[in-house]
């Protein structure tokens, strides 16, 4: 995704959606170049003992899981930018649907 720079912090907080900004809380490690673009009201960083960051590290790992092309190029592998997009998205929405199956 980049590195752990400030600057590379920056351009992943640009990429987030206003309305995520304006209501949404950021967990993080504890590394300092994630302060400046998040604002210290809305960044807070966790150890991994505090298992606030269990569930997108879960996340990430379901994903990897269930979308192989991000994982290996030897599998399910294709050069299209916009098949690896609609991969992900199909995921996300599959992941939604079971997630949200489970509530009812």
């Amino acid at each position: 995704m980049g590195g752990r720079s400030t600057d590379d912090a920056l351009l992943f907080y640009e990429k987030i959606p206003a309305i995520f900004k304006g209501s949404a809380g950021f967990f993080s490690d504890y590394w300092q170049a994630y302060v400046k673009p998040f604002g210290k009201e809305k960044h807070f960083g966790v150890g991994k003992d505090s298992g606030l960051t269990a569930y997108i590290e879960r996340f990430n790992a379901t994903l990897r899981q269930r979308a192989s092309r991000l994982v290996r190029k030897a599998l399910s592998f294709s050069k299209s930018l916009v098949n690896h997009i609609g991969a992900i998205k199909h995921f996300i929405c599959n992941y939604n649907l079971e997630r949200k199956a489970l509530h009812f």
